[in-house]
């Protein structure tokens, strides 16, 4: 639910909203990022959150008017619509009123018990992309659109923005060295030999894209030779990218970054050789461990990867944990 919801422009997320409500019986008067609903005498003013694929708790809270419009008493927030799953404000924009919060899983259970079946199937069809009618065996998903860059006032800086564009996760520009992570060339990370057999590369692919072609195998050998290269910062942008961006939406700032930088995991960037195991593939998840020798032995680490639809495509595999065994 929450990725379809995401995937929604601003005011395509507020006509959802209000169609929900209306379906449930209310009447609705748009204002902005607000809506205010009536029902059976019942008034209520909701704040519709705008969807953000990445680090929405680095932006603010659509921002009141200080006078409000003609007609409309600008009454206090009674309800935070949001498209995120979570509801703890720390992992949501900054500045939000003092209100119940009501996520993309109360959204969901509104949309498929609050409301006839009919309006139900509706709103999936034109808000989500959903087919309820599609046939066994098919998800009835329309792809997702391109990711959308933001283009408000409350964006982040220059520096922000172009790491958006090069890392996928705004929340590594906070890291140590990641803005040092120029687009210079670099050799390709894996090299494909023979049906299913990738080697790592000598050098790092700091530029290398994420792509929906890569098996779990690939993916764990691309960001393995970009964070075990010269440049960790450049290297933890380039992992960022095959990283499942549900893991880190709502951390503060620079804890992912703090995490990939732990003291546990210094011996698989610096060991002189690696070796992977076959990946276990279990339905959308999936585990590749890796062995790190050393003159004083070898420690072994596992990455955690789940296969998800993204902005790049459907089915991409993307690495959720990177964890000592």
């Amino acid at each position: 639910m929450e990725r379809r919801l995401l995937a929604l422009s601003d005011a395509e997320f507020r006509a959802f909203v209000a169609a929900l409500w209306e379906a449930s019986g209310w009447t609705v008067e748009r204002a902005g990022a607000e809506l205010v609903v009536t029902r059976e005498g019942e008034r209520r003013r909701l704040l519709v959150l705008s969807p953000r694929r990445i680090a929405p708790g680095l932006r603010r809270a659509p921002e009141r008017p200080d006078e409000p419009p003609a007609g409309d008493d600008g009454d206090a927030i009674d309800l935070v619509v949001s498209p995120y799953r979570t509801t703890d404000p720390s992992g949501l924009p900054r500045g939000l009123p003092d209100a119940s919060i009501l996520g993309a899983a109360e959204l969901r259970e509104r949309l498929w018990y609050a409301i006839d079946v009919e309006d139900r199937d509706r709103l999936l069809r034109e808000y989500l992309g959903i087919d309820p009618a599609a046939p066994a065996g098919r998800t009835g998903l329309t792809p997702l659109p391109p990711l959308r860059l933001p283009t408000t006032r409350h964006a982040a800086a220059g520096a922000v923005g172009v790491a958006l564009v090069v890392a996928g996760l705004l929340v590594l520009v906070t890291a140590s060295g990641v803005l040092d992570a120029g687009s210079s060339g670099g050799e390709n990370a894996t090299e494909v030999q023979g049906e299913g057999e990738v080697l790592l590369a000598t050098s790092p692919g700091y530029d290398v894209s994420q792509t929906c072609e890569r098996g779990p195998e690939e993916v764990v050998a691309v960001g393995a030779a970009a964070v075990r290269g010269p440049q960790l910062g450049r290297g933890l942008v380039t992992i960022g990218r095959f990283w499942d961006p549900t893991m880190v939406a709502g951390l503060p700032d620079g804890s992912w970054s703090d995490m990939m930088r732990r003291d546990e995991l210094r011996a698989f960037y610096e060991a002189p050789s690696v070796e992977f195991s076959e990946p276990v593939v279990e339905g959308d998840t999936a585990r590749v461990e890796a062995v790190a020798s050393t003159d004083d032995g070898s420690e072994r680490f596992a990455f955690e990867l789940v296969r998800r639809d993204t902005s790049v495509g459907e089915g991409c595999w993307m690495i959720q944990t990177l964890d000592p065994a």
